[in-house]
């Protein structure tokens, strides 16, 4: 394997050509990446999609390049990274690094659904990308944030950058629906997996939610969903706001809680 640092991705790239090309984007806080290890599992399977050695020097040395420009970051950072094929087994790759809020800061998320057929294309969302960025940006239009993605039935599948739960005292954290490789719903899952359960929320019952919905992503951590738009900019869901009190905890484990698992590199 081959790996080349590349600001500008060459034009007869696979990358550029067909979209072969995979990110992860990560939070930083106070210089380390408290979810790397679950990132680069999930990096790990766009390489074995791709035919490429997922566990190699190349890739040690490109992780540890990620953890050392997370060392020179501010408090909160979100570091992204993206990886690309070039031709070949030759891969290319771009770290960059910008300011980010603390989780916990956000406002309550909008959110706009749009119809999709069968379940979503891909089991690795960032190999597929260029759906959600357009459905989002058809929400973004309408004055929401992101997408939820609704099937014909009307269960709840996934937001575009963000993965759909509810927040429920008594019953946990539960999905709703395909969790596609989700970093958050994933680190959950693994460190409390008494509070986390398969489920569904439909359209025509989700006035009747007991609990709270929320989305959450690896950056952002969770937020509040307070409001639910259909294509036509009826609303169909509203929430008052929630005390950050109730998702604070969640936030801090998430973001306070450094993998124990793999922590040699």
């Amino acid at each position: 394997m081959k790996l080349l640092k590349c600001q500008n991705p060459p034009w007869q790239s696979l990358l550029v050509q067909y979209g072969l090309g995979a990110f992860e984007t990560m939070l930083a806080v106070d210089g380390e990446i408290p979810l790397l290890n679950a990132h680069k599992k999930r990096l790990a399977n766009a390489l074995k999609a791709w035919g490429q050695k997922s566990e190699c020097e190349e890739i040690n040395e490109l992780w540890l390049e990620v953890k050392e420009l997370a060392k020179n970051a501010n408090s909160y950072a979100k570091v992204k990274l993206l990886l690309g094929i070039n031709q070949g087994d030759e891969l290319i790759y771009q770290i960059t690094i910008s300011e980010q809020q603390k989780p916990g800061t956000y406002s309550p998320v909008k959110l706009q659904t749009q119809k999709t057929w069968g379940n979503l294309s891909s089991a690795y969302k960032s190999c597929n990308y260029g759906q959600h960025y357009l459905a989002r940006q058809k929400a973004l239009a309408s004055g929401c944030d992101d997408v939820l993605y609704v099937n014909e039935e009307g269960d709840f599948l996934e937001c575009g950058i963000f993965c759909l739960a509810l927040l429920s005292p008594e019953q946990g954290l539960i999905s709703k629906g395909p969790r596609l490789q989700s970093v958050s719903a994933d680190y959950f899952l693994r460190a409390q997996p008494d509070f986390w359960q398969e489920s569904t929320i439909h359209l025509k019952n989700i006035t009747d939610a007991a609990g709270q919905i929320i989305c959450m992503n690896a950056v952002q951590g969770l937020r509040q969903v307070c409001h639910i738009q259909n294509e036509q900019g009826e609303i169909i869901y509203t929430a008052a706001p929630c005390s950050n009190d109730i998702l604070e905890p969640f936030n801090q484990s998430l973001f306070a809680s450094q993998d124990e698992e793999e922590n040699e590199l």
